[in-house]
């Protein structure tokens, strides 16, 4: 009968070597700070927190905490959300563009902090980020002097920012007019009618205003009865503090009576009528409107995002 065969035993397992400082694991709480926001409804859901090499998506209204046991311990921190109607390309932000060239008019909210963050192995530690506001609105408000109803409207407003870098929001500066073979400053307008007819009011949002260039507003606002108004203001002097990114509302008022029409004489009778007849006056004509001093409106409404 052949011998059972020998056992041997299996060696004790090695146990793994002790953790060193230069893996320990590294704690951050981040909060961040939305004391910039116009309001609740302008928060983003979410945002980006770039921490050195890695970026994560964290959610906008908890505290992140960001564990690691890479053995760096000074590192820079980048957060910024992803609004809609703006492009991140590496740390420049750009405002959308319709089909014709124009800015949009109101692209989301952009907001950005950076920090940097010196934090040893094994260690723990809180930062808040202040969020900052990149892009603040601007209302305009035409009352009317009697109540018309608005068929349709245009508005561009010129002279704005269309691509900033984080955090700071600096513009990213403009090609020269000799470079340039578009306008790229030039903000098409969204519009909504008052309650009752009373007038109309137009909105956008912006990085800011172009140093050295002039703000213009060029609006049509056309009528149910077939007349269109034509303004062209200059916005410069009201919008000069915009860079302080404080909501912009102004208001003024725009003259929509219609012409008084002269009386119109008895007819005769045309023994030979002309083949080509006169226009008739009845016939709504396009008018360049005129318009006062703007007023600056203190504590506008505040727009959802």
């Amino acid at each position: 009968m052949p011998e059972p065969p020998v056992v041997t035993p299996e060696p004790e397992p090695t146990p793994d070597p002790a953790p060193t400082d230069s893996v320990k694991t590294r704690t951050l709480r981040v909060c961040p700070d939305w004391s910039a926001a116009l309001s609740e409804s302008t928060l983003p859901e979410t945002y980006l927190l770039r921490i050195g090499e890695r970026t994560v998506t964290a959610d906008a209204r908890i505290i992140y905490m960001y564990r690691d046991s890479i053995p760096e311990t000074t590192c820079h921190l980048l957060a910024y959300n992803e609004p809609e109607g703006i492009t991140l390309a590496g740390e420049v932000a750009s405002i959308h563009r319709t089909e014709k060239g124009l800015l949009i008019a109101r692209p989301g909210y952009l907001f950005a902090a950076d920090t940097t963050v010196s934090l040893s192995p094994g260690d723990s530690a809180s930062i808040t980020l202040p969020m900052r506001r990149l892009v603040a609105p601007i209302t305009l408000t035409l009352n009317f002097t009697e109540p018309t109803e608005v068929s349709g409207a245009n508005a561009t407003l010129s002279g704005l920012i269309d691509a900033i870098r984080l955090p700071e929001g600096t513009a990213v500066e403009a090609p020269s007019p000799r470079e340039a073979t578009e306008r790229t400053d030039i903000g098409q307008m969204d519009f909504e009618p008052l309650p009752d007819h009373r007038g109309i009011r137009f909105h956008a949002r912006a990085f800011g205003i172009r140093p050295g260039m002039d703000q213009w507003l060029e609006a049509s606002v056309t009528l149910s009865d077939g007349r269109t108004l034509y303004l062209k203001t200059d916005l410069s002097e009201y919008l000069r503090d915009f860079e302080h990114m404080e909501p912009i509302h102004l208001e003024n008022e725009i003259d929509t009576a219609k012409p008084t029409e002269p009386e119109k004489p008895d007819p005769t009778p045309d023994p030979d009528p002309d083949p080509t007849p006169e226009p008739d006056p009845d016939t709504p004509a396009n008018i360049s409107a005129e318009i006062k001093d703007w007023i600056v409106v203190d504590g506008g409404e505040v727009e959802a995002k």
